[in-house]
């Protein structure tokens, strides 16, 4: 990096982590939201009309993406808000927090919903027609997620500290909670 003409970081978080390791001036550079304009296919969105209103979280399902803290804070609220209703879209990280999450669904298969991998022009629809997306990383720097998300429109929670609060103006474009806290995101989702 030193060697480098510039340094290029797509979020203040990524961009003080490393000024203060290297001294460098890092500028950040915000990626640009594009939709692919060949059209949408809604077929999944319509299979699932049954579980609206939902929340969506869709990204590589795993531990730092917050699978496992999206399980605890969802099973309570499934006994305490009857309408709530997940589903979940993307990739199976290989950790045991995925194995946490996708039991929700055999727990309350009418409530939550494993969705698999779906291309972008599958996605998106599914994406519009949640009640709001939930993102609960750990870690994360400016997550694509998020920005589609936003980008179509959609309410996005997610935590403080990591890039979400960059994006989201709390209690306007979405819900951030406090980063790797159950009680919080539990908070958040009901909010």
């Amino acid at each position: 990096m030193r060697r480098a003409a510039a340094v290029y970081a797509p979020s203040r978080f990524l961009a003080h982590h490393i000024a203060a390791r290297t001294n460098l001036d890092v500028r950040v550079v915000r990626p640009p939201f594009y939709v692919d304009p060949d059209g949408e296919d809604p077929t999944v969105a319509r299979k699932l009309a049954g579980f609206v209103p939902y929340l969506l979280f869709f990204g590589r399902i795993s531990r730092l993406k917050g699978a496992g803290l999206l399980a605890e804070a969802v099973t309570p609220l499934l006994d305490e808000l009857p309408d709530l209703h997940l589903i979940v879209a993307g990739p199976e990280g290989g950790d045991p927090t995925v194995a946490q999450l996708m039991s929700l669904e055999h727990r309350a298969p009418h409530r939550v919903h494993h969705a698999g991998i779906l291309p972008p022009h599958v996605l998106r629809p599914v994406i519009r027609a949640a009640r709001a997306v939930v993102l609960p990383s750990l870690a994360d720097n400016l997550p694509n997620t998020c920005l589609e998300a936003m980008g179509l429109g959609q309410v996005v929670i997610g935590p403080n500290g990591v890039s979400f609060d960059e994006l989201i103006t709390d209690g306007q474009s979405g819900v951030l909670f406090e980063l790797g806290n159950v009680a919080s995101l539990r908070q958040a989702i009901a909010r």
